[in-house]
C-alpha cells in the first residue's frame, strides 16, 4: 500500500518533532529539574510534543478518509 506523499510528509514531521520534543524533556529530567532547564524541557519540549500528536492524528483522519473508513 502506497500512502500519499503528503501523509508521509505529515508522519515524519511528527516523528521528528515527537522526537526532539522528548530530547528536551529528557534534558529536563536528566539535568536534575535545574532552573535553566526548565524553559528547554517545559516551554519548549511540551509544546513539540502536543504539535506532533495534532499532526500525528492529522495523518490518521486523513489515511482513514482515503480508505472510506470516515
Amino acid at each position: 500500500m502506497n500512502a500519499p506523499a503528503s501523509v508521509d510528509r505529515l508522519l515524519r514531521t511528527a516523528v521528528v518533532l515527537a522526537i526532539i520534543g522528548m530530547s528536551c524533556l529528557l534534558v529536563f529530567l536528566l539535568s536534575g529539574f535545574a532552573a535553566w532547564s526548565v524553559g528547554l524541557g517545559i516551554f519548549l519540549g511540551v509544546p513539540l510534543l502536543v504539535v506532533a500528536l495534532v499532526l500525528y492524528v492529522m495523518v490518521v483522519i486523513r489515511d482513514l478518509r482515503r480508505r472510506g473508513a470516515l
